[in-house]
């Protein structure tokens, strides 16, 4: 796992980047939630290198997040960075790094809405999503060219901040559909991190992220 930055005008996106042994045309990009203190490119730490011993795996820190340019440390005091400004930057990226890829794109919460986005902007590309908790289900329910994409659909029954009575919008309208549901990840006291799926049950999840990426490059 290694550490590296994106530049992009007056902006910088701070990445960390685990590559395979042998070649692969597949690239995973990952992408956290919004809590700008706590969430940034790290947030995905118990699972890049697992991923990455099989496809170049990237996991980065969205503008107002971690050491990017604005990061957590710069940016104001509750100003907001636009979903099409983190897509902006994001597009950039994916030129940049993944030109002749095919990417599946991994978001949490947030950055499961811009996951979303990203795939809508690179339909070509994106050759499947994983989804754990996301935000942005009204985007699976409104546009059409989400619902031909592979999604695996990650999620806790008890997960206190985006309810799991949300999945129902994912399951009417996939078209193919894979899923990892937990029972319960809550503990007492921290509740929330049934809402961390990828750091709660890390392995379970990196298992299945391969089987799903594994199928989709068959």
């Amino acid at each position: 796992m290694e550490e590296q930055f994106f530049d992009y005008g007056k902006q910088k996106l701070q990445f960390i980047i685990t590559s395979p042994k042998k070649p692969s045309k597949i690239s995973l990009l990952m992408i956290h939630g919004a809590h700008r203190q706590l969430q940034n490119a790290f947030a995905f730490s118990k699972n890049i290198d697992t991923l990455g011993q099989d496809f170049l795996s990237v996991s980065v820190s969205l503008l107002g997040h971690g050491d990017s340019i604005p990061g957590a440390k710069t940016i104001i005091e509750n100003e907001r960075v636009s979903i099409k400004d983190q897509v902006k930057i994001l597009n950039a990226f994916i030129g940049s790094k993944f030109k002749a890829k095919q990417l599946v794109l991994i978001g949490r919460s947030y950055g499961a809405r811009i996951a979303m986005n990203l795939a809508l902007t690179n339909l070509s590309k994106t050759l499947g999503l994983v989804l754990i908790s996301p935000v942005g289900s009204h985007l699976f329910k409104k546009e059409t060219e989400l619902h031909t994409i592979p999604l695996l659909l990650i999620w806790s029954k008890d997960d206190p901040i985006i309810p799991f009575s949300e999945t129902k919008i994912f399951e009417e309208n996939s078209k193919n559909l894979s899923r990892l549901y937990f029972d319960s990840l809550q503990q007492k006291g921290e509740e929330w991190r049934a809402h961390l799926a990828q750091s709660e049950r890390p392995d379970k999840v990196n298992t299945a992220i391969l089987n799903f990426v594994m199928q989709l490059s068959k």
